[in-house]
């Protein structure tokens, strides 16, 4: 047999045990598991079968017309090498599709310009057949688009040489996870190797070695994917959880510096700080020292931190505090914080619903008379005179029967509004009954709370709202009867003494006629009262 035949029949073999795997691959189930072992088997297969026939032609066509089968599977190489690296290595950002494109695009204008050569040579140009030694071997020039694919391949080479060391590196000693992706790692370096030895010119014929080296690359990659594949499910899977949950996750050290984060975390930072976040501490970086809970626990414990606001979002912060085997020796901690945005919102929402008057928009009844005996309660304690105010509108029934609810209920909200424009910051205004608003008039004399009733009075008289009727053109408006209690400075009222005066008040206002105000005071010497009208 001459050496030509057995060069051909050695790199068949190759091809069948490569095709021979891929078949094993697929009926095991391994190809839908892991699509990118039978995608670098079929490469692999391609490329030895084709350079097979390269060996056994002895004119130009035959070569040119074996390229275009070997293309098949080393064009797309580079970008299977990519995948691997992203799966093996457990680094996504690989397999991404901004990534995949254009490796895919580098591959197809491969395979394109490889089909169509003899129109513009850009692959390889002036093919040539050669004598050298006891083979008949075709050479050209390098085109082009040759240097570039070349180029691409190395790159992906050595991307992916990186990234395996690196998750070798990086993998806890003797797990399944760390010995595969030595594995594949050397396996990566077997193209180089294929290479080298094709340029250097190591062996005394001029053989491409790269069909060899990317079979046994394959070879050595089914093992690692097989082998090792299934035994490290449980720390890939949390590995990929970790990566791709949506909540940020933030993994610290004992000193509360940020050590590892997923996507999600980074998306976060993003908008906290434009600095490299690692090593920094996370409490600086968010702004709030999230893993002080739960921190003089003896155990590793799951507590709820303080929701805190982060980038206009409000986060509920889960941290579980990871100790060793002592229980005392604190390692750090893992920091979820789950967006809960749309629930601190509700939240709010329904707090405003129980403290507001739907209609007018201010405090309800029971709203407003809470924030009044604290009031009382601190002007006790301060020393303080406190004033109560209720006014009710004048034969406001009248204006419901005669114009309908639609117009009380905007004359409600035109008085709460006008009411409001006349009370300072302090002062306290809400919807005592229906027709009834009630204000607290904190640090207040008798005197400056007759001179605050007289205004809202005047405030009142001067409100009106469009009747909606046809051909009305006025306005509809009310008066207030007003009463207010004074209590004087350092005198103990409780909140029921305190409405009941101003209830009085205001019904002695209501007798006279209303658009009155009448106050009556609680003094240490007993009750008085001053009738000042409108």
């Amino acid at each position: 047999m001459t050496l030509q035949l057995t060069l051909i029949v050695g790199t068949w073999l190759v091809a069948t045990l490569t095709f021979a795997l891929l078949l094993l691959v697929w009926q095991r189930g391994d190809a839908r598991r892991t699509p990118v072992l039978a995608l670098l088997l079929l490469a692999s297969a391609l490329y030895a079968f084709g350079y097979g026939l390269e060996l056994a032609g002895d004119s130009v066509e035959w070569v040119l017309a074996t390229f275009r089968i070997q293309h098949l599977g080393i064009a797309f190489a580079p970008a299977l090498l990519l995948l691997l690296a992203a799966d093996v290595g457990r680094a996504p950002r690989l397999a991404s599709r901004p990534v995949m494109l254009v490796a895919l695009a580098l591959s197809l204008t491969t395979v394109v310009l490889v089909y169509t050569n003899p129109l513009h040579g850009l692959y390889h140009a002036n093919p040539r057949m050669v004598e050298a030694g006891p083979l008949t071997l075709m050479v050209f020039d390098r085109g082009p688009w040759y240097v570039v694919y070349h180029l691409y391949m190395a790159v992906a080479l050595i991307v992916s040489n990186v990234t395996l060391l690196r998750a070798w590196a990086r993998a806890p000693h003797g797990s399944a996870m760390r010995a595969q992706a030595l594995l594949v790692a050397v396996a990566t370096f077997l193209p180089w190797v294929g290479s080298l030895v094709y340029l250097l010119g190591v062996l005394p014929l001029p053989i491409d070695t790269s069909p060899y080296a990317l079979v046994f690359f394959s070879v050595l990659v089914y093992v690692g994917v097989t082998r090792y594949g299934l035994a490290d499910v449980s720390p890939i899977a949390r590995a990929l959880v970790f990566e791709r949950m949506q909540d940020p996750a933030f993994v610290i050290d004992d000193d509360g510096r940020l050590v590892d984060h997923n996507e999600a975390a980074a998306a976060l930072l993003h908008t906290v700080s434009s600095e490299p976040w690692l090593t920094r501490s996370l409490a600086a970086l968010l702004g709030h020292d999230v893993t002080a809970a739960g921190a003089a626990s003896t155990t590793d414990t799951i507590v709820d931190a303080e929701p805190i606001e982060l980038a206009g979002r409000s986060y509920d912060a889960r941290i579980a505090h990871v100790r060793g085997p002592s229980r005392t020796d604190a390692l750090g901690s893992v920091v979820v914080l789950r967006d809960v945005s749309d629930h601190t919102r509700l939240q709010r929402m329904l707090t405003q619903l129980a403290l507001t008057d739907e209609l007018t928009g201010i405090a309800n009844r029971r709203h407003l008379l809470e924030l009044t005996e604290r009031v009382l309660a601190r002007a006790v304690r301060d020393g303080q005179p406190t004033a109560f105010v209720i006014f009710d509108l004048d034969r406001f029934k009248l204006v419901n029967d005669g114009y309908g609810h639609l117009v009380g209920d905007r004359l409600l909200r035109a008085v709460a509004k006008a009411v409001a424009a006349n009370l300072r910051p302090t002062d306290l205004l809400g919807r005592y009954g229906g027709e009834e608003f009630g204000v607290c008039l904190p640090n207040t004399t008798g005197q400056a709370a007759l001179r605050v009733a007289q205004r809202i009075r005047e405030a009142v008289s001067a409100t009106s709202v469009p009747s909606g009727s046809a051909g009305d053109r006025g306005g509809i408006g009310v008066t207030a009867s007003v009463g207010v209690c004074a209590v004087a400075r350092g005198v103990a009222a409780d909140l029921e003494a305190v409405l009941t005066r101003a209830d009085d008040a205001q019904y002695g206002a209501k007798r006279k006629g209303g658009d009155r105000v009448v106050v009556l005071h609680i003094e240490t010497e007993g009750p008085g009262g001053v009738d000042a009208a409108g």
